[in-house]
């Protein structure tokens, strides 16, 4: 299994298309929070298929 680096942009834009999709949830059932607060934090931890933590930190 090859694992490959992803920067700070590839893991925002990831985080946006999340948020844009759970907006749609959220507009259709009328509950819970945007994801918003993660785009504010230092780091954002990924958990991949095996379980294992990987950390991206702004630069």
């Amino acid at each position: 299994m090859k694992k490959e680096k992803a920067d700070f942009l590839e893991v925002n834009e990831l985080l946006n298309r999340v948020e844009k999709q759970h907006e749609e949830l959220r507009k259709l059932t009328g509950e819970g929070e945007s994801y918003q607060h993660l785009t504010k934090q230092k780091h954002v931890t990924v958990y991949t298929d095996d379980k294992k933590a990987m950390k991206f930190w702004e630069e």
